[in-house]
């Protein structure tokens, strides 16, 4: 065995956890490798010293109070989750909003510039039908005037 396998099995061989053929190995291995030897030594001491400590006296409740504590953080999770939860589910219905609204608006960019050059457009992609319908007349804006023929708009400048 190499002294990670080793060194990762000490303090079951302290502790006397491991079968006879591992522990046999692990002696072995000690015999023959200081720095394993000093990682054994070492942790008989700290074994030995945790040994000495006193008992420290509970107080009556505690066990009470842990069980309450884990059970206050475990609703502050399931509340902070579900809050994520939510937050994450509008970001979605948000993110899709507003793609929505830019392609509109985008839509509405590329009519108003194809206007602006002078470009025919069918009036049923600007307007409704019943504005359309209502006044079949020319308009007067800015002066740029907008005839509807047959159905579209022309804009033409008044000054040329």
């Amino acid at each position: 065995m190499n002294c990670k396998k080793i060194q990762k099995k000490l303090s079951s061989y302290i502790d006397k956890e491991i079968d006879e053929k591992t522990a046999i190995m692990i002696e072995k291995h000690l015999t023959d490798c200081i720095d394993c030897k000093n990682e054994y030594e070492l942790l008989l001491k700290v074994k030995e010293s945790l040994r000495r400590l006193s008992a420290v006296e509970l107080p009556t409740n505690f066990y009470e109070n842990i069980y309450r504590e884990v059970c206050n953080r475990t609703e502050v999770v399931s509340v902070n989750r579900l809050i994520l939860n939510w937050f994450v589910a509008k970001k979605k219905l948000a993110l899709g909003f507003s793609l929505v609204v830019i392609l509109f608006f985008s839509i509405c960019l590329i009519r108003i510039l194809q206007l602006s050059q002078g470009k025919s457009i069918p009036a049923h992609n600007l307007f409704s039908e019943h504005l359309v319908s209502v006044n079949k007349e020319a308009l007067s804006l800015n002066n740029k005037s907008i005839t509807f023929v047959s159905n579209n708009l022309i804009l033409t400048n008044n000054n040329e």
